[in-house]
């Protein structure tokens, strides 16, 4: 896992594609805009053939993630849109501001777009998530 500020992200050559760099850089990256989730929200996800790149455009995001073998299978893996659905009670929190990018390996748990706190007026951020093939 990787947390930086997104004019960082030249330093992490040779962990993430170069190809991945130049495009980032591009600006052609689809931009969403996202309904944040409710903290109390349990699924986790968990990727085999492919690493998240998140980063945040506008707002500010929650992310919770688990580097655990210690998960409950909710949904079995679902090899055409390579996600496999968990629930954790082991994991971890980052937040991520403007401008912040986060790399999440394959097979690490995730649960993405998060409020910062259950009662947080504001419900929307935008952000843009790559995907990067892990044999890329």
């Amino acid at each position: 896992m990787i947390h930086d500020d997104l004019k960082n992200i030249k330093r992490y050559k040779g962990i993430i594609p170069d190809s991945t760099i130049k495009f980032i850089h591009s600006g052609k990256y689809v931009e969403q805009e996202i309904e944040l989730k409710d903290i109390k929200d349990k699924t986790f996800e968990l990727h085999r053939n492919n690493k998240d790149l998140f980063i945040v455009l506008k707002g500010c995001v929650k992310f919770q993630y688990a580097i655990t073998d210690n998960y409950d299978v909710l949904d079995e893996y679902d090899e055409t849109n390579d996600i496999m659905k968990c629930h954790t009670i082991d994991y971890n929190e980052v937040v991520l501001e403007y401008n912040e990018f986060l790399l999440l390996d394959e097979l690490v748990l995730h649960k993405p777009n998060l409020k910062i706190f259950e009662s947080d007026a504001d419900t929307k951020a935008t952000i843009a998530i790559v995907k990067i093939e892990v044999n890329e």
